[in-house]
């Protein structure tokens, strides 16, 4: 075999010996997060999740608040939801049920509606949501306020000619899933929904 092409399959496997080795390291600070969200140890959880928060990188995270929110710690499910929506421009209602016959109102949006935030303050956990369905003439325009509580997200929201002009409802964490469950009440009409956050 000429030299040239040892020197390049010498090359070639040890680039392939390290790339291994970055995934092999890889894996293994996503398993540390993991294990240390499901650590017995409630400061361990909240350190695992802090540190993983503040790293710039936006897989870990992902891993973090995808875990933290299925955990039974309500503390650590209370700041994945923090974090995973002062992360987001927006996020979507997905309706799961409602009264019988009623569900044709969502026939058009696909069955989901997304709700823009704006104004999203950290330290109160308050914000302004609306969806593209709001109407003008709602008193209060299109904007109407949300609240993050623990691990439960309320809000308001104006949606026009589907339902008479406000909704409101709420979903929260602690099914032990990523999905966040809960009701929606429009026009005293009652409808189970669902948020994914890391949508």
């Amino acid at each position: 075999m000429p030299h040239k092409l040892i020197a390049l399959a010498l090359i070639c496997a040890a680039v392939g010996h390290v790339a291994n080795a970055q995934a092999a390291d890889r894996a293994q600070q996503m398993q540390r997060v993991v294990d240390g969200l499901n650590s017995p140890d409630p400061v361990t959880r909240m350190v695992t999740l802090e540190d993983a928060l503040a790293n710039g990188d936006k897989n870990l995270k992902q891993i973090a608040i995808s875990t933290a929110l299925a955990s039974s710690d309500q503390t650590v499910r209370t700041a994945a939801v923090e974090a995973a929506f002062s992360q987001k421009p927006s996020f979507v209602i997905e309706f799961v049920a409602g009264p019988e016959g009623k569900m044709d109102y969502w026939e058009s949006t696909g069955g989901s509606i997304e709700v823009q935030i704006k104004d999203f303050n950290k330290d109160t956990g308050t914000f302004m949501g609306t969806t593209p369905y709001a109407t003008s003439r709602d008193k209060q325009r299109v904007y109407k306020l949300g609240a993050i509580s623990g691990d439960r997200i309320s809000f308001d929201v104006s949606v026009g000619g589907f339902a008479g002009d406000n909704c409101r409802g709420s979903v929260s964490a602690k099914d032990g899933g990523t999905l966040m469950k809960g009701t929606m009440s429009c026009d005293d009409m009652p409808y189970d929904i669902q948020v994914d956050l890391l949508r």
